[in-house]
């Protein structure tokens, strides 16, 4: 490469390490390109990298089937790639799509679609996904930052865009945060590679695109994108310090069951200052609900108000229940509302349930891929009843195992196509159930935030 603008070898290598931690990388590396000049440039220089240093790389492209033509873009995506000899495929968004809120479920989609490839792609058992690269940078940043600070968002969303991260339980880096576009672009001409112009970046019906037409009147009053940047970077160092009090105080007041719910002190929770109390509420109920972000601040500010007036009827929030408990404690757990559609496990290939439970099966002996093939639903009201029909005696499992009645809606329940029904193993506990002799299933409660993942206990049961 000859441009001096460029992203070099040396200076991505810095970038890439800087959010790498040992072993991330050690069953290869995953990126994520849609055709445009900031993917392309982070596949172009990924899998230089990847090469230099003997690792597998894989380009994955999204088609999300929303606009003619899009499938003969990611398919000349696949022809520049393969020509450069980098291994490519195409996963495409099927079923309907939404009429509104496009540019969300889109994305939606898209991560799911690349954690779902990458769970099945990775060798080794749990936690076995490669490491998924994506291409947001600089610019990506500002914009992230300024719609947070039109929607009020505290130090969580103020800090933008993550370097380093897990979506849907897969490990997700994004390098090129502190490369402005124009960069980037550069870096695919020194590399005399052509890009795709995505029209939707031109779409003034998106608020993103509306704020990008505005950069150069915000940095006339200087919100420039130096000082955007760094305001995300103190934000970063605030929400940081923040996890760690959030974690601190959920040890010392609460508990984080494997099941998937948490119990804490309501009196504990509203001694604290009112802001700490919403910022608590607000991941807890973000991981619990499964939701991809917590409900809205002036939600979550009603709530607590509603544990400090004395809290005596439960009440929901983000696919949560949130319950008064004799002892002075709240409980929060998964209600029913917005169920999950049925995956279809099958073994060796870990899935995401739900957007909370990491879910592995295992088979032993000689048993045909058909009937190793496993359904997974939320154990609603119909699916307790056929589990009792089964095992009579689920109920006191249950509560052997530390999970109210109560909080039983959102757990994961298995069932082969012989007709067997049980829960799975939750973090060393036991099946409940009927199941097939041969087939083991584990369940891991895994919210998107890492400091409640972190607490979360055992069962202690064999």
């Amino acid at each position: 490469m000859s441009s001096l603008q460029a992203v070099e070898a040396e200076e991505f290598d810095r970038l890439l390490r800087a959010t790498l931690q040992p072993d991330d990388h050690k069953r290869g590396l995953a990126v994520g390109v849609s055709g445009g000049a900031d993917s392309m440039a982070l596949t172009l220089l990924a899998a230089e990298w990847a090469r230099a240093h003997g690792i597998a790389f894989t380009a994955l492209s999204v088609d999300h089937d929303l606009r003619p033509g899009s499938d003969a873009e990611a398919e000349t995506v696949g022809r520049w790639l393969t020509a450069r000899g980098i291994e490519h495929h195409i996963l495409t968004w099927q079923g309907n799509k939404p009429t509104s809120g496009i540019q969300a479920a889109a994305r939606q989609a898209r991560l799911g679609l690349l954690g779902d490839w990458c769970r099945a792609h990775g060798s080794g058992g749990s936690g076995g996904a490669r490491v998924l690269l994506l291409a947001h940078h600089r610019n990506d940043l500002v914009e992230t930052v300024l719609l947070r600070i039109a929607a009020d968002s505290g130090p969580d969303g103020l800090a933008g865009i993550a370097s380093r991260g897990r979506v849907g339980g897969v490990l997700v880096l994004r390098p090129l945060l502190s490369v402005a576009k124009p960069k980037l672009i550069d870096t695919c001409r020194a590399f005399e590679q052509d890009w795709i112009e995505d029209p939707s970046n031109q779409d003034t019906k998106f608020e993103r695109i509306r704020l990008r037409k505005l950069a150069p009147e915000l940095g006339a009053s200087g919100l420039t994108p130096d000082r955007l940047t760094r305001f995300s970077s103190a934000m970063r160092g605030a929400r940081d310090a923040m996890d760690r009090e959030r974690a601190n105080f959920l040890r010392a007041h609460g508990s984080v069951h494997p099941a998937g719910f948490v119990v804490l002190s309501r009196d504990a929770l509203v001694r604290q200052p009112a802001r700490f109390t919403e910022l608590v509420l607000a991941q807890i109920l973000q991981s619990v609900g499964g939701r991809d972000y917590p409900p809205r601040t002036e939600r979550v500010a009603r709530l607590r108000d509603h544990l400090a007036e004395g809290f005596e009827q439960a009440r929901t929030l983000g696919h949560c229940l949130i319950e008064p408990l004799e002892d002075g404690k709240i409980r929060i757990q998964r209600e029913t509302i917005g169920q999950p559609n049925r995956l279809m496990l099958r073994p060796g290939i870990p899935q995401r349930w739900d957007n909370r439970f990491e879910l592995s099966a295992s088979v032993t002996g000689a048993v045909s891929a058909d009937n190793s093939q496993l359904s997974v639903e939320m154990l609603n009201d119909r699916n307790w009843r056929r589990l009792l029909r089964q095992t009579p005696s689920a109920r006191d499992l249950l509560a052997e195992a530390g999970i109210p009645n109560a909080a039983r809606s959102g757990l994961p329940i298995v069932s082969g196509l012989d007709g067997s029904l049980w829960l799975p193993h939750l973090s060393g506990g036991h099946e409940i159930g009927v199941q097939p002799p041969h087939v083991r299933v584990l369940a891991r409660f895994s919210p998107t935030n890492e400091w409640i993942t972190s607490l979360t206990g055992n069962l202690g049961l064999t």
